[in-house]
């Protein structure tokens, strides 16, 4: 950093999204919910013990333009905790909770709130000037005013200008084209959102993040974290700090190297953990008795997880059957013939699916097996 200009300690936080509902997460999805919520009470007593100045906010603070009155309050009082202490709050709106005449933001929910400042559509720089610091940036509208969110962003008059908006890294023209407008800005950080997943977009020229989700929004996707910044030299440096509860894990299994149900139940249980969300997916070949009752195992199983999800997709292994001696003359043995026909008529993956699980259920009720394993 260059001789004279302060040093400043900020928090970067974006794609929180409170209230949001997680489908994927059934009827978990409240725990989930009130999770996030402690989640962020978290992450603002380590802004507090971390010593920043600021906070910025980098889109989708909320899932929605029209949070719950109650969930508006209780950010408000988070953010209390902050701004008695000096530290400021800058908020920048999303895709998700985007600028709208009736909304949180636009409706007027943070007027007049010490300490906090809500970016407009239009590009704005917000001057500190006790911290020696300016922050530019802008807000998403539900009307859209430009494709290129870095257009009319400028520096302030401070020693510092940071960045603060949010965009998708997926509409951006690809990595090298986002690259190029970073570096165009020619800010000395820039603090995105709009990615579940943390990523450092930087350029030589100029740092730029996306901190990511603080907790799982999807299950294909690992939990972001608060970024906390150091603008104290010549490049600022990043610190991530992972504070999510929640994780998830995806498990394959081939239910035909799988000797019995107890079998299945032990290599599902030594991944026990209350904070993990489990999805368990059988696939591949099962041994054409082969019957899984993965409604039971989950309750069964559920109480050791936050969540726990069994599907079974797996096919009959037909060759095991055609190596059955005098089978056709058999109830079973018709009964085969009959799914096997009605397997290869199936039109589509998910049709096949569903035979195939009523095939090994139905040669398990004709006594193939007199244990489901």
């Amino acid at each position: 950093m260059s001789k004279g200009k302060p040093e400043v300690r900020f928090l970067h936080l974006a794609d929180v999204h409170l209230g949001a509902s997680f489908p994927w997460l059934g009827e978990r999805g409240a725990a989930h919910r009130k999770r996030l919520r402690q989640t962020f009470s978290d992450v603002v007593l380590q802004a507090t013990n971390s010593g920043v100045n600021l906070v910025l906010i980098a889109g989708d603070l909320f899932a929605s333009s029209h949070p719950h009155p109650e969930l508006t309050e209780f950010v408000i009082a988070q953010f209390a905790r902050l701004t008695t202490s000096g530290v400021e709050i800058v908020i920048a709106a999303g895709e998700a909770d985007a600028l709208d005449a009736q909304g949180v933001y636009a409706g007027g929910a943070f007027d007049g709130v010490a300490g906090v400042t809500v970016l407009p559509a239009a590009p704005k720089v917000g001057e500190f000037p006790g911290l020696g610091v300016a922050v530019s940036g802008r807000s998403v509208a539900r009307v859209k005013e430009t494709a290129d969110p870095f257009k009319g962003l400028a520096a302030g008059r401070q020693p510092v200008t940071i960045g603060l908006l949010a965009l998708d890294p997926n509409r951006a023209g690809g990595r090298g084209a986002l690259a190029r407008a970073i570096a165009g800005t020619r800010f000395a950080y820039l603090a995105l959102g709009g990615s579940h997943k943390m990523m450092d977009v930087g350029t030589d020229a100029v740092p730029a993040w996306f901190p990511g989700s603080l907790e799982l929004m999807v299950r294909t996707e690992g939990p972001g974290a608060a970024l906390l910044v150091d603008v104290s030299a010549e490049r600022p440096s990043v610190t991530p700090l992972p504070i999510a509860r929640g994780r998830a894990h995806r498990l394959v299994l081939e239910p035909a190297a799988i000797p019995s149900v107890d079998a299945l139940a032990a290599e599902i249980e030594a991944l026990a953990d209350p904070d993990l969300s489990l999805e368990v997916r059988l696939t591949g070949r099962a041994r054409p008795a082969q019957h899984i009752d993965g409604a039971a195992l989950e309750r069964r199983l559920a109480p050791r997880f936050f969540s726990l999800e069994i599907t079974d997709e797996a096919m009959p292994d037909l060759a095991l059957l055609e190596e059955a001696p005098g089978r056709s003359v058999t109830v079973t043995g018709k009964f085969v013939e009959l799914m096997t026909a009605q397997l290869q008529q199936a039109g589509s993956e998910a049709e096949r699916r569903r035979v195939g699980a009523a095939y090994r259920l139905g040669l398990w009720l004709l006594g193939e097996r007199r244990e489901p394993a």
